[in-house]
């Protein structure tokens, strides 16, 4: 969580806290979550910070399957995904089906 401090405003910090249980915060990896987020930024998302407070529970997926599974819905959804999904974020929840 120290690395979510140093992304995050207070505001969503406190969210992410409020919304998920302490089961899921203590699964939260710091190594990991920074592994996905170079991934995102890879991938020219700059929105990451509301991934992160919005589905926080994708960071608890190792970051391999995480690319795995999001590559998945890349190929899905096309070559404009990663501009589309700023506008459509709850496509995410998908990557739970996969």
């Amino acid at each position: 969580m120290d690395y979510l401090n140093n992304i995050l405003d207070e505001e969503a910090l406190n969210n992410i806290i409020l919304t998920n249980d302490n089961e899921l915060l203590l699964k939260l990896d710091t190594n990991n979550i920074i592994s996905i987020i170079n991934y995102l930024k890879r991938n020219n998302i700059d929105y990451i910070e509301d991934i992160l407070s919005l589905y926080t529970d994708l960071f608890i997926l190792d970051v391999n399957d995480f690319i795995k599974r999001f590559e998945i819905l890349k190929k899905r959804y096309g070559k404009n995904f990663c501009v589309n999904l700023a506008y459509k974020l709850d496509i995410l929840e998908s990557m739970w089906e996969i």
